[in-house]
């Protein structure tokens, strides 16, 4: 397994969206290669994932309906989903939202 992390650094704000766009396309292109030489992996190391890409998903369906299980045993009103500050949810249409941490005992 490979891990790689694309950065980048420009001057101007308006710039966001290009630079992004350029990223997303040469990470996605790497991961196309990767598969095609038959070498890629669904997991993402989550430090390093942009908010697009879909980090719970590389653990494998099994260890993913594990974690559902466990969590609507144990959370079933979704608290840690929803305080969970990020992108990476157990379900990426969860109906959590994330909360203000501070407001969370309130």
């Amino acid at each position: 397994m490979t891990n790689i992390l694309l950065t980048a650094r420009w001057s101007h704000e308006s710039e966001d969206q290009l630079v992004a766009s350029i990223l997303q396309s040469l990470g996605d292109a790497i991961e196309a290669t990767a598969y095609r030489e038959g070498k890629g992996l669904s997991f993402k190391y989550m430090n390093y994932a942009h908010h697009y890409q879909d980090v719970i998903a590389g653990f494998g369906e099994q260890n993913k309906a594990f974690l559902l299980k466990v969590a609507a045993k144990y959370d079933p009103t979704e608290v840690f989903q929803r305080l969970r500050q990020g992108p990476f949810k157990l379900e990426k249409d969860s109906s959590a939202e994330t909360v203000d941490s501070t407001k969370a005992t309130e």
